[in-house]
């Protein structure tokens, strides 16, 4: 067996729609909660937000955006943050402490 090098192969994964430059997500970690600051002109006011756990169960979710996620009643520990907007998708790890 001889290894191959070059553009042979195609990886396979999932690409967020939404450039992370688009999308700020502060303080993390967090105590609780946690705000979303938007770069240029994408809209989060019909945006579906939700918070999932380590598992993929959602423990949080809203429609639309409009003042900081109150994330109190939840465990410490490691969340994902995905928002699903008109322009795409994107994710983002959260740590609330």
């Amino acid at each position: 067996i001889r290894p191959s090098f070059g553009d042979q192969y195609t990886w396979v994964g999932v690409e967020d729609d939404l450039e992370s430059d688009e999308l700020n997500v502060y303080p993390n970690p967090s105590n609780g909660t946690v705000h979303i600051q938007v770069n240029g002109s994408l809209n989060l006011k019909s945006a579906q937000i939700e918070l999932l756990d380590v598992s993929g169960r959602t423990v949080h979710q809203q429609s639309g955006y409009n003042s900081p996620l109150v994330l109190q009643g939840l465990k410490k520990g490691i969340y994902i943050l995905r928002i699903d907007a008109s322009s795409g998708v994107f994710t983002e790890r959260i740590v609330l402490q």
